[in-house]
């Protein structure tokens, strides 16, 4: 083979790309669907053959990978079946009549999103779960939640929606709109992550709300959103919370922008940046409290990591990085051999055996490709600079533009896909502020835990807040630069794979030799180069 093999890499690898081949056959390409089970089909057969007369030349070295063949083909249908089977079996939980109009009595489930458009319209948007709805005289419970957008006007702290806030009850009514998962032209990945199927539209006179005090998860949340509230100003405070908890439901829509523009927005999308500087939070009280034993240091971080994953809602990007911290941790506890490669593959096993169409949502993507970047070009890269390793302060920042650098180069496709465009400036701003985030971000998490036990502490918020007002300054004003964007066309899902495959050929886990490495390396460049010209041309 031409890469060691590691199987839980290659299997999530080969269920992925099956569960994308069966989005293919329902709305791209029915023939390239088939062209490609006749393949599988064709590669078990020559397995199968292999098996009885092997001392072929040809058939013996089928014979030699026969057992990662089946395993492969094997998940990569199963892929196939997983998606066939969502799509072919989909159906609305209580089928509605768009034409009537229902009573309506739930909770409220998120914090709204505000929006105000070019043309002056006002709108609050949040889901609504546990939801009773009055059909005749019958009381249908819903299971899933129902999507609710309400047009306000004069938004502030005289409207009624102002202090609305997760686990409320809510009363309205109106006409319910399908927004199914499985479209006839589209498949809607935010209706399948957000678990709705029904949206709402309404006027801030159709609701009542009443009150009601938060439990469990929604409590933790709603505390730590009061904290900040009260000792921030609502602009910083916002996207404190969208730091720490990655709910950017309330997140001023200027700060998030300059973020995008800049290529720093990951730094309020919860990840393995976040959950490594958790993990490094855990180890200083570790240390101060003297514990010493491996697997209670283990034990004891893994709770809080998975404590805090399931408080930020297990997005696909914490999810993935609660998984692999949890793995390497148990690596080093029981003093085994961890391997980035494999752990991350586990992790997207485990999100795709709950919830296989994360394939398709940006955030799952995006997680993804920046680790599998990282694990594959860093030490690649590093062979650049590994001469500067005697001067701790050099070699560190050609460590920190690796890893940035690195990053980038795995996401850029996806980010060019998703949001057509491309971050100038976004090497040099990541460098800059990533080690500046990271500092805050664990001066945050600190003094917002102390605040909640210590409400008098409160007001040394202020200094995250004054670092938060410098990213805001410092984005902003490189995002006014002219060119600090560039527009380009979407490219093809197609062009995605190749450019995943090619990084895994150019890197270490690949075992070919360094001439066709080196010819593979500056082929992707001069390639990279030409696609990055069309994109921004046509």
């Amino acid at each position: 083979m031409f890469a060691h093999y590691r199987p839980l890499f290659f299997i999530f690898i080969a269920l992925l790309m099956g569960i994308y081949f069966g989005y293919v056959f329902y709305y791209i390409s029915n023939t390239l669907c088939f062209i490609t089970l006749i393949l599988c089909f064709a590669v078990m057969s020559l397995v199968s053959v292999s098996l009885i007369s092997h001392n072929d030349k040809i058939l013996s070295k089928i014979y030699a990978i026969r057992r990662p063949l089946i395993c492969l083909t094997t998940c990569f249908i199963l892929g196939c079946m997983t998606f066939v089977g969502m799509y072919r079996t989909y159906t609305y939980e209580y089928d509605f009549d768009e034409d009537t109009e229902y009573y309506v009595v739930g909770s409220v489930k998120t914090n709204y999103s505000y929006t105000n458009t070019e043309e002056g319209e006002e709108s609050l948007r949040f889901l609504i779960k546990d939801a009773v709805v009055m059909v005749d005289d019958t009381k249908v419970r819903l299971n899933k939640n129902i999507y609710l957008k309400v047009t306000v006007s004069d938004f502030g702290e005289n409207s009624d929606l102002y202090q609305l806030s997760v686990n409320d009850d809510i009363v309205f009514g109106g006409k319910f709109v399908k927004t199914p998962v499985f479209g006839n032209n589209y498949l809607y990945e935010y209706a399948y992550k957000n678990n709705f199927e029904y949206s709402v539209y309404l006027d801030e006179g159709d609701i009542v709300l009443y009150n009601k005090d938060p439990v469990g998860l929604d409590a933790v949340r709603e505390r730590i959103h009061d904290t900040l509230y009260n000792y921030m100003s609502p602009k910083y405070a916002s996207l404190a919370y969208s730091v720490l908890i990655g709910d950017r439901t309330g997140l001023d829509d200027e700060i998030e922008n300059n973020l995008k523009a800049t290529g720093v927005a990951h730094i309020i999308a919860v990840s393995g940046l976040h959950v490594g500087f958790v993990v490094t939070l855990m180890a200083l009280v570790l240390k101060l409290c003297r514990i010493k034993r491996g697997y209670l240091k283990f034990l004891i971080t893994s709770i809080v990591l998975v404590f805090y994953c399931l408080l930020c809602g297990m997005t696909p990007s914490v999810t993935r990085a609660t998984i692999m911290a949890i793995c390497l941790l148990s690596a080093k506890a029981f003093q085994k051999q961890s391997d980035s490669l494999s752990s991350v593959s586990l992790a997207g096993l485990i999100i795709l055996c709950f919830h296989p169409l994360y394939v398709f949502d940006v955030s799952f993507q995006l997680s993804f490709s920046a680790v599998f970047s990282i694990i594959l070009l860093v030490p690649l890269f590093s062979l650049c600079y590994k001469k500067f390793k005697k001067n701790k302060i050099v070699y560190g920042v050609f460590d920190t533009v690796n890893l940035s650098l690195s990053a980038q180069i795995g996401t850029m496709p996806y980010i060019m896909k998703t949001f057509h465009y491309v971050s100038t400036f976004s090497l040099l701003v990541n460098i800059i502020v990533v080690p500046f985030f990271g500092i805050v971000y664990m001066l945050l998490f600190v003094l917002t835990l102390l605040t909640i036990l210590l409400p008098f502490v409160g007001y040394t918020l202020i200094v995250p807040e004054l670092c938060f007002r410098l990213i805001d300054l410092l984005t902003g004003w490189i995002a006014s630069i002219p060119y600090a964007t560039l527009s380009v066309n979407t490219l093809l899902p197609l062009e995605l794979f190749v450019w995943a495959f090619a990084l895994f050929l150019v890197s270490d886990k690949c075992i070919l030799n360094k001439h066709t490495k080196r010819m593979f390396a500056s082929s992707i460049i001069y390639l990279s180069i030409l696609l990055l010209i069309l994109c921004l041309v046509l």
